[in-house]
C-alpha cells in the first residue's frame, strides 16, 4: 500500500478541510512530520487508520472522541484517504458518529458512522462498497492486515515501540497469533485434548457400565467371589450360561410327560360335560314349554283385534279427504268476504285522489314562474355575499397594516442595537490572537516541564537502583575475596594432608628395608635418610572429607562468581541508563543534572512549573472568556442576518397589503353596480330565497306524489275487482267437491262392517302398533314350535342316559393342569434367566471389544495432546513451536538492521530457556551483547538501545509477513517519536539504516523532535497550530 493522497475535514485539531499530497515528495521516500507539541503530528496517523479501520492507530485514543473541537455544528466530521495497491488505486471515505442539526426544525439528530470505498479508474470514482461492515471487511481483504497487524507493523504510535520487544512470551504469543493467523494450531491442540479427554471419559464409562453389568447378574453362591475382574466374570458367565441350558432340558422333557396325561384326562372330562349340558337343556325346554301354553288364549285375543285395525285403516285415506275438502271450502268463504271489505274502501279513496289530481294538474303554469323567481335571486344572493367578502378583506387588510406597521419599526431598533453589540464585541475580542499564541507557548514549556520531570523523577528511581547494585556489587566482591581467600586455604590443607599421607606410606616401606636391599620405590640399595612416621592418624577418609569440602567451596565460589558478573553487567547497563537519562534532560533543559543535585533540581523545576501552570491557567481563563465573547459575536452576526431578513420581509409584506387595498376596493364598486337593490343585506336576499325555494319545493313534492298515489290506487282496484272474480268460481268448485268426497266416505264404512262412526274410531289402531302386534304374534308362534321341536329331540337323545359326576373328573383334571402350571413356570423363570445371562455375556463381549478399540486409540491420540499442549522437555506447545519458526525468520531480519545500528554489538535471539513452575516456553526473547559475550534480558536495554531494538524487531516482522502472504504490500511505514533516545552515533546509524529502506522503495514518514533529523531529512509535513485549528504543508527541499 502506498499513500497518494489524504483529507480531513473537522478531524482532531483541524477544523478546515487539510489535504496531503503524498505525490509531491517525488523520489523522496523519507519525510518528517514536525509541528509544536499538541499540533496534531499523530492525528495524521489516526486519520490514515481511521479512514482504513475505523479506528485510530493508538490504544489510548478513542475513535468517538476523534471528532474536532474547532469545528460548528454544522461542520461535518470525515476523512478521505487515496492510495495504490497492487497497481490499482482505491479511495476510502469515512465519518464517525456525529451529531448534525436536523434538516426541519430545531436540534440536533445523531448521524450513524458510514464508510465508502471506490477504485479509482482512469480519473473516475467507481463505488464498491457503501455500508461501514462491507467496507471494513474488504480493506482486511485487499490489505490482507486487519487493524492489530496494521498498527504493529505500518503504523507503530507513541509508546507501541518498546511493547513489541518488552513483552512476556503470552503476550507475545497473542500478537504473533494475530498476524500470522495460527489459531488453526491452537484449535487443533483444544481438539486433540478435548478428543484425548473424551477418550479417557469413554473408557471409564465403560468400564463402569462392566462393573453395573457384572452387578446386576444374579450370581449362584458359589460365583459371587470369583469377578473381580471383567475378563473372569465372562469366563464365569459362561459356565453358568452351560449348566442353565442344561437344566432346562430336563425340565423340558419331564413336562412333555405331564402333557400327555392331561389330554387323556381333557378328553374324558369334556365328554362328560356335553351330556350334563343335554340334560340341563332338556330340562329348561320343558319348563319353556308349559309357559309359552299358558299365553295361548291372549294371542288369540290380539289376533282379532288386529283384523279390525287392519280394515279401519282400508278406509283412513277416504276420512282425510273429506277433512280437506272441508277446510278448503271453509277458508275460501272467509277469505272473500274479506275482499269485498277491502273494495270498498278502495274505491272510496279512489274518488278522493282522483279530484286532488285534477286540481294539482291545472296549477302547472304557477310553479314555473316561481321556479324562475328563485333563479334570479340566487344570481343576486351570490353577487351580495361576494361585495360582503369584499368588504371583510377590505377591513382585514387595513387591520393587519395596521399590526405590521410597529413590527418594522421595531425591528430597525433591534438591527441598530445588534451592529453596536457587534461593534463593541470586535474592540473586546482584538487580543486573541496574542493570547493563543501565549497560551500555547506556556502550554508547551508545561508539557517540557512535564517531560523533564518524569524524566528526573525516572533519574532518580534509576540512580537509586544504580546505588542498589553498586551496594550488592561491593558486598559481592567482599564475599567473593573472602571466598577466594577461604579456597586457597582449603588448597593449602588439602596438600599438606596429602603430603603427610605420601610421607606416612613412604615410612612404611621404609620400615622394611634392610641396607644392601634394594628400594622397591627407586631401586637403591643404599638408604642414607629414611622416611620417617610424624603423624599416623592421616587416614584416606580425612583427605576425601577435604578435598569434598574444596570442591563444594570451589563451586560455592563459581556461584559468587557468576554472581559477581552479573551484578557487574547490571550495574554497567544500569549506569548506562542513568548516562542516558542525565543526556536526555541536559537535552530537554540544557542542564547538567549532577546525581547528587537530583532532588534540588525537581524542587526547583517543580516551583518553576507551578508559576508557568498558574499563568497558563490564567491565560487559559482568558481563552475561554474570548471564546464566550467569540462564540457571542457568531451568534449576534447570525441573529443580525436573521432580523435584515426579516425587515426586508416586513417591508415587502406591508406594500404587498397597499396593493392588495387597492385591487379589493376596485372589485368592491364593479360588483355593487351589478346589484337590483345595493343596499340589500346577504342575510335579508337568502331568507327570501329561502322561502321561496321551501314553498316550490313543497308544491313539486306535492304534485309528485298525488302523481305516484294516483297511478297505485288505481292500479290496485283493478287488482282486487280480478281477484273477487277468481274467488267466487273457486267457492262454487269447492263446494260440489267436497260433497263428492263424504259420500264416498260413508259407503266404505258400510263396505268393511263399521255400523257407526263410533264403532270405526274404536277400532282405529296406529300403524306401529299394527306392526308391533304382529311382530309378537309371529315371535310367539315361531317360539313354541321351535321349543316343541328341540324337547322330542332331546327326550330321544337322552333315552336310556345316566347323569355323570363332573366334580370329580374335574378335580383330577385340575391337578393334572397345576402340576404342568408349576413345571412350566419353573422353565419360563430358568429360561429367562438364561436370556438375561447372554444378553448380559453379549453386552460384556461388546464392552470389551470397544474398551480395546479405544485404548489402542487413545496410545496415539493421549499422546499427541500431550505433546501439543507443551506437556514435554521444552515446554513448547504446537502452537508455539510454529510461532517460533516465524519469531526465528523475524529476528533474522531484524538482526541485519539491528547489527548495523548497533555498530555489531548486539544480536535478538529466540531463548531456549524452559520456563519455571510449568508455564509455556519458546517465545521469550533476549539480546546478546557481544561486548560481554554473554546473554541478557531486552528488559535491561536502556532507551536507545530498545528502540533500536524494536524498530529493528518492526521492520523485520513487516519483511517476514509479506514473504509470507503473497498479496500483502508493505511500501509504508510510519514510525511515531522514540528517536529521542538516541545519541548522535545511533541516530546516524538508525538514519542509514531507515535510507537503506527507501532504496526497496518504501515511504518512511517519521514524527519526532529531534533537530538533526529536521537537518538532515529533506521533506517535511509541517503542522502550524492556531486558535481555529491546526494547518498542513508539504515542502521538499
Amino acid at each position: 500500500m502506498r499513500a497518494i493522497t489524504l483529507k480531513m475535514c473537522a478531524f482532531g485539531p483541524y477544523k478546515e478541510a487539510q489535504i496531503i499530497d503524498f505525490s509531491q515528495l517525488g523520489e523522496e521516500k523519507l519525510f518528517l512530520i514536525t509541528g509544536p507539541t499538541g499540533a496534531g503530528k499523530t492525528t495524521v496517523f489516526d486519520a490514515m487508520c481511521f479512514a482504513l479501520y475505523g479506528r485510530a492507530s493508538g490504544d489510548d485514543r478513542d475513535h468517538d472522541t476523534l471528532r474536532s473541537h474547532f469545528a460548528g455544528v454544522e461542520e461535518l466530521t470525515q476523512v478521505s484517504f487515496r492510495f495504490q495497491l497492487h497497481q490499482k488505486e482505491f479511495e476510502i471515505v469515512r465519518s464517525p458518529k456525529q451529531m448534525k442539526p436536523k434538516a426541519r426544525g430545531e436540534g440536533y439528530t445523531e448521524q450513524p458512522p458510514q464508510a465508502e470505498i471506490y477504485q479509482i479508474i482512469d480519473g473516475e470514482k467507481h463505488l464498491l462498497y457503501a455500508k461501514v461492515k462491507e467496507v471494513n471487511e474488504a480493506v482486511e481483504d485487499m490489505l490482507q492486515l486487519d487493524y492489530e497487524q496494521f498498527r504493529k507493523m505500518v503504523m507503530i504510535p507513541q509508546g507501541e515501540f518498546r511493547r513489541l520487544i518488552s513483552e512476556n512470551s503470552k503476550e507475545r504469543e497473542e500478537i504473533l497469533q494475530k498476524i500470522f493467523h495460527t489459531y488453526f494450531y491452537e484449535q487443533m491442540t483444544k481438539r486433540l485434548a478435548e478428543e484425548s479427554k473424551s477418550i479417557q471419559q469413554q473408557l471409564e464409562q465403560i468400564e463402569n457400565q462392566e462393573q453395573q453389568e457384572i452387578s446386576y447378574i444374579n450370581w449362584p453362591e458359589e460365583y459371587r467371589t470369583k469377578n473381580a475382574e471383567p475378563k473372569q466374570a465372562r469366563k464365569n458367565l459362561l459356565s453358568i450360561i452351560e449348566n442353565v441350558e442344561k437344566y432346562i432340558d430336563e425340565q423340558n422333557n419331564l413336562l412333555q410327560e405331564k402333557r400327555s396325561q392331561q389330554k387323556k384326562r381333557q378328553d374324558e372330562f369334556y365328554a362328560a360335560k356335553e351330556v350334563q349340558t343335554l340334560f340341563e337343556e332338556y330340562d329348561q325346554r320343558k319348563q319353556e314349554l308349559s309357559e309359552l301354553k299358558g299365553q295361548q288364549e291372549e294371542i288369540d285375543a290380539q289376533k282379532q283385534q288386529l283384523k279390525q285395525a287392519k280394515n279401519a285403516a282400508g278406509i283412513k285415506a277416504y276420512e282425510q279427504q273429506v277433512k280437506v275438502r272441508r277446510d278448503e271450502h271453509k277458508k275460501l268463504e272467509e277469505t272473500l268476504g274479506l275482499k269485498r271489505e277491502k273494495q270498498q274502501q278502495m274505491l272510496e279513496s279512489f274518488n278522493r285522489i282522483e279530484q286532488e289530481y285534477q286540481k294539482a294538474k291545472e296549477a302547472e303554469q304557477d310553479r314555473e314562474k316561481l321556479k324562475d323567481s328563485i333563479r334570479f335571486m340566487k344570481e343576486q344572493l351570490e353577487k351580495v355575499k361576494q361585495a360582503a367578502d369584499l368588504e371583510k378583506q377590505k377591513k382585514e387588510l387595513a387591520s393587519t397594516y395596521q399590526e405590521e406597521k410597529p413590527k418594522l419599526d421595531k425591528v430597525n431598533q433591534r438591527i441598530e442595537k445588534i451592529e453596536n453589540d457587534i461593534e463593541k464585541l470586535d474592540e473586546e475580542t482584538g487580543q486573541s490572537q496574542q493570547v493563543t499564541e501565549q497560551f500555547y507557548e506556556f502550554n508547551t514549556k508545561l508539557k517540557e516541564f512535564d517531560q523533564l520531570l518524569m524524566k528526573t523523577d525516572k533519574l532518580s528511581t534509576e540512580n537509586q537502583l544504580l546505588k542498589n547494585y553498586r551496594i550488592q556489587y561491593r558486598d559481592i566482591l567482599k564475599k567473593y575475596e573472602n571466598n577466594d581467600k577461604y579456597v586457597e586455604q582449603l588448597r593449602e590443607e588439602l596438600q599438606q594432608l596429602e603430603d603427610a599421607m605420601r610421607n606416612e606410606k613412604a615410612a612404611l616401606l621404609a620400615a622394611d628395608l634392610a641396607e644392601g636391599q634394594a628400594c622397591p620405590v627407586c631401586g637403591s640399595t643404599h638408604h642414607p635418610q629414611r622416611a620417617e612416621f610424624h603423624n599416623a592418624s592421616i587416614t584416606d577418609e580425612m583427605i576425601a572429607s577435604k578435598r569434598n569440602q574444596l570442591q563444594q567451596s570451589e563451586q560455592k565460589q563459581k556461584e559468587v562468581q557468576n554472581e559477581y558478573v552479573n551484578i557487574k553487567s547490571k550495574g554497567t547497563s544500569q549506569n548506562q541508563t542513568v548516562e542516558n537519562l542525565q543526556q536526555e534532560i541536559e537535552d530537554l533543559s540544557g542542564v547538567k543534572v549532577e546525581l547528587d543535585e537530583i532532588d534540588q533540581r525537581i524542587q526547583e523545576w517543580q516551583n518553576e512549573r507551578a508559576g508557568i501552570s498558574a499563568k497558563r491557567n490564567e491565560l487559559d481563563k482568558q481563552l475561554n472568556e474570548l471564546k464566550q465573547k467569540q462564540e457571542k459575536q457568531r451568534q449576534l452576526k447570525e441573529e443580525l442576518s436573521k432580523s435584515k431578513k426579516e425587515q426586508q420581509e416586513k417591508h415587502e409584506s406591508l406594500q404587498s397589503l397597499k396593493e392588495q387595498g387597492v385591487k379589493i376596493q376596485s372589485q368592491l364598486e364593479n360588483v355593487k353596480a351589478s346589484l337590483e337593490n345595493p343596499d340589500d343585506h346577504y342575510a335579508t336576499v337568502k331568507e327570501r330565497l329561502s322561502k321561496a325555494e321551501t314553498e316550490y319545493e313543497q308544491q313539486i313534492n306535492k304534485w309528485n306524489q298525488l302523481q305516484k298515489d294516483y297511478e297505485q290506487i288505481k292500479e290496485h282496484k283493478q287488482t282486487v275487482d280480478v281477484e273477487i272474480e277468481s274467488l267466487q268460481k273457486q267457492l262454487q268448485t269447492a263446494q260440489i267437491t267436497y260433497q263428492e268426497v263424504r259420500q264416498t266416505f260413508e259407503t266404505e264404512l258400510e263396505n268393511k262392517g263399521f255400523k257407526t262412526l263410533q264403532h270405526y274410531e274404536q277400532a282405529k289402531m296406529a300403524e306401529a302398533e299394527i306392526e308391533k302386534t304382529e311382530e309378537r304374534i309371529s315371535t310367539f308362534e315361531e317360539k313354541i314350535s321351535i321349543t316343541k321341536n328341540r324337547y322330542n329331540q332331546l327326550t330321544i337323545q337322552l333315552n336310556e342316559k345316566k347323569r355323570p359326576d363332573l366334580e370329580t373328573l374335574e378335580q383330577s383334571l385340575k391337578q393334572v393342569n397345576e402340576e404342568i402350571d408349576a413345571k412350566t413356570r419353573l422353565i419360563q423363570e430358568q429360561q429367562l434367566q438364561l436370556d438375561r445371562y447372554l444378553s448380559t455375556s453379549e453386552r460384556l463381549h461388546q464392552l470389551a471389544e470397544e474398551k480395546q478399540e479405544l485404548e489402542e486409540y487413545y496410545f496415539d491420540i493421549g499422546e499427541l495432546a500431550k505433546l501439543s499442549r507443551g506437556d514435554n522437555q521444552l515446554r513448547l506447545s504446537f502452537e508455539r513451536y510454529v510461532l517460533s519458526s516465524f519469531l526465528d525468520e523475524i529476528l533474522f531480519q531484524a538482526n541485519i538492521r539491528l547489527d548495523q545500528m548497533t555498530d555489531h554489538r548486539y544480536q535478538l535471539r529466540r531463548s531456549d530457556q524452559v520456563a519455571k513452575r510449568g508455564a509455556q516456553s519458546g517465545l521469550d526473547i533476549e539480546v546478546i551483547d557481544n561486548y560481554t559475550g554473554q546473554n541478557r534480558s531486552v528488559k535491561t536495554l536502556s532507551g536507545g538501545e530498545g528502540f533500536k531494538a524494536a524498530l529493528s524487531l518492526a521492520l523485520g516482522m513487516a519483511d517476514v509477513v509479506q514473504a509470507h502472504s503473497g498479496g500483502v504490500e508493505l511500501d509504508t511505514l510510519f514510525i511515531d517519536e522514540g528517536f529521542g533516545t538516541l545519541d548522535e552515533l545511533s541516530l546516524e546509524q538508525a538514519l542509514n539504516c531507515l535510507s537503506d529502506l527507501q532504496k526497496g522503495n518504501r515511504m518512511l514518514g517519521i514524527i519526532s523532535h529531534v533537530q538533526k533529523l529536521k537537518e538532515e531529512i529533506r521533506a517535511k509535513l509541517h503542522i502550524e497550530p492556531s486558535h481555529s485549528g491546526s494547518k498542513v504543508s508539504l515542502t521538499v527541499y
